[in-house]
């Protein structure tokens, strides 16, 4: 009936317009009533991105902050435990294409499987088209052949030092020093008692992977013919080191760490280890006084070289990480870059109060400190030691070859667990790393 009555009332204008045409000047032509019916209100797109970060962790104050500006687009939030068992309800979910419109992967290595799967969506189109601001990542590495995710945040890492012990012992915090000064400095704060206090901290079986990384650089684990590189002197001295700190007490030994269930926040923010290597994600129990009550204040020196003629020092870690990418199988890819390009290089600011560095040049400023640290952080660190040492320029060790990577990392903790509980050599380790990752690279290719 309406549309019936529609069409008559716009027969009768055309009409009355149609005789004011014919009738010359005399009358006045007939004035015009818009009788069109409003248009209904335009649904918006609706949106999902799983990530792993618990969404009182920065993720739903993102979410909202996008939904209030843009009420076209509206995004949810979906959480999914970063495990084996939470990535596989992702890829699951990606799999059926109904479910996911963005996602967040925190490693490569899940990365990679994922594009080769055909999971993400290759970006270097709509970044073209929608002249995003790539530049502001700096030169991130190029993983894959295409731009299938974008790296969101750094993770720097530092040596993280308790300063009353340093001063305690009238040891200056170093600016510029390799890791035997530092073996050195951690066997000077070693100090016996109930409990026992550690010059140094060493939370996982190959940490001394990070010596080698600081002067190998990215892919140290790999030679140029494919096969493990484990026979490169700087392994075998990397490992020795930290048998060596072993030996002398100066840090918890392998075997103790994982019968005893220590941790980082546990050693270091009590008192009982006086620095450790470690990333920058640690600001959250530094910051955190109500957990951790303490008389010390936290301070931070650059990481060590290997050698004292090292020309660059490589940062230990990855550096890059949480990369998030788009699901081919989405409906709405527009709506979904122009999210992702937001969260790239303007809306992580809340995922900062919880230690998630940005990547992007617009986000990093005071203000950033401030959201990273909090706004009484200097009653508890040295800022400017933090913005130098931790917010500085720095090359990353970060890998882009992972061929049995897994299995790798698995052997090189057994055969250091092994030298650790004095069960074999060093040089029985290294063999061992050598022949069995050799082994485990050809299995997998």
């Amino acid at each position: 009936m309406l549309r019936k009555t529609l069409a008559l009332t716009v027969l009768a204008a055309l009409m009355l317009s149609l005789l004011a045409g014919c009738g010359g000047t005399k009358n006045a032509p007939a004035e015009k009533k818009d009788t069109a019916a409003p248009a209904a209100p335009k649904e918006p797109v609706k949106l999902r991105i799983w990530g792993g970060v618990p969404e009182d962790r920065g993720p739903l104050e993102l979410v909202e902050n996008w939904n209030k500006a843009n009420p076209d687009i509206q995004v949810e939030y979906v959480r999914f435990v970063n495990d084996d068992a939470g990535n596989t309800k992702l890829e699951t979910a990606l799999l059926a294409g109904s479910d996911v419109d963005l996602y967040m992967t925190y490693s490569i290595a899940n990365m990679s499987k994922r594009v080769e799967a055909g999971m993400a969506l290759a970006l270097d189109d709509l970044i073209k088209q929608n002249k995003m601001d790539v530049a502001g990542l700096g030169q991130y590495p190029a993983w894959f052949d295409k731009s299938y995710m974008l790296p969101t945040k750094i993770e720097p890492s530092v040596i993280w030092i308790n300063k009353k012990a340093f001063d305690d012992a009238k040891i200056p915090v170093p600016t510029d020093w390799t890791w035997d000064e530092f073996a050195d400095i951690a066997k000077k704060l070693t100090k016996e008692g109930n409990p026992k206090k550690y010059g140094a901290y060493l939370h996982y079986t190959n940490d001394w992977m990070q010596l080698v990384n600081t002067v190998k650089g990215p892919n140290a684990n790999y030679n140029a013919k494919g096969e493990s590189n484990f026979d490169d002197p700087a392994f075998k001295q990397a490992l020795q080191w930290r048998i060596n700190l072993e030996k002398a007490g100066a840090i918890p030994s392998a075997v103790e760490v994982k019968s005893g269930k220590l941790t980082w926040e546990g050693m270091f923010m009590t008192g009982r280890a006086a620095m450790m290597p470690q990333a920058a994600f640690f600001l959250r129990y530094v910051t955190d006084t109500k957990t951790y009550p303490r008389d010390f204040m936290v301070t931070f020196a650059p990481i060590p070289k290997l050698t004292k003629d090292q020309k660059e020092v490589f940062d230990s870690g990855a550096g890059y990480g949480d990369f998030i990418s788009i699901n081919p199988k989405t409906k709405h890819k527009d709506a979904a870059f122009k999210f992702l390009n937001w969260y790239v290089t303007e809306g992580m600011m809340p995922l900062a109060k919880f230690g998630r560095i940005p990547l992007h040049k617009n986000m990093v400023s005071d203000n950033l400190v401030k959201m990273l640290a909090g706004e009484d952080a200097a009653k508890v660190m040295d800022v400017e030691a933090f913005k130098k040492y931790v917010l500085g320029q720095r090359r990353y060790a970060t890998p882009t070859k992972y061929t049995a990577a897994a299995e790798i990392d698995k052997i090189m903790q057994e055969e250091t667990e092994k030298v650790s509980a004095g069960s074999q050599t060093v040089d029985q380790a290294i063999a061992n790393l050598k022949r069995r990752s050799d082994q485990a690279i050809k299995d997998a290719k």
